[in-house]
């Protein structure tokens, strides 16, 4: 007779809530169907580093980590998706708020962009260099003059924004 065998409360008490790890600490890197993020804010924010992805349709916008916590993506690095051959139509999600250098450069079949972030503050110089002549950014109409400055700096023409 065992008596003392049942009686283990502790054991399984918290199956799946999420709480048996703890959140990544700043600057841990982890990757998701071959992207790579970066932890920039613990336990909330997350920087796009890399995509290896083979998506032909790509929305940036949350990530849950490979520790259970659900990241907003708010910055995307410097070459993240340089010379990717896939990407066709990119959604950059609500929560972005910088876009590195050269980040979507050479990106040859992109032909849709829609920014829905209305809290982009910079795009890195470069960063849609080499795309398609007829790529199409959507962006917010609030945010159009301004947006339309510093995509120009990114690489494109006036007239492939459009809100």
């Amino acid at each position: 007779e065992n008596p003392g065998n049942g009686k283990n409360p502790g054991n399984g008490g918290n199956p799946g809530n999420g709480e048996s790890q703890a959140p990544f600490a700043k600057g841990k890197i982890f990757t998701i169907s071959n992207v790579t993020y970066k932890v920039t804010k613990v336990g909330k924010e997350v920087e796009l580093t890399k995509s290896k992805s083979s998506a032909t349709k790509v929305t940036i916008n949350t990530v849950t980590g490979t520790d259970g916590v659900k990241y907003k993506v708010t910055s995307i690095g410097p070459k993240a998706m340089q010379n990717n051959k896939k990407i066709t139509s990119l959604t950059i999600g609500a929560n972005v708020k910088t876009i590195g250098k050269s980040a979507f450069n050479g990106c040859k079949k992109l032909g849709k962009v829609k920014i829905q972030s209305t809290k982009l503050r910079s795009i890195g110089k470069q960063a849609f260099k080499g795309t398609k002549s007829s790529l199409k950014v959507k962006v917010p109409s609030k945010q159009f003059t301004k947006y339309k400055k510093i995509l120009k700096k990114a690489g494109l023409k006036v007239k492939q924004v459009t809100k």
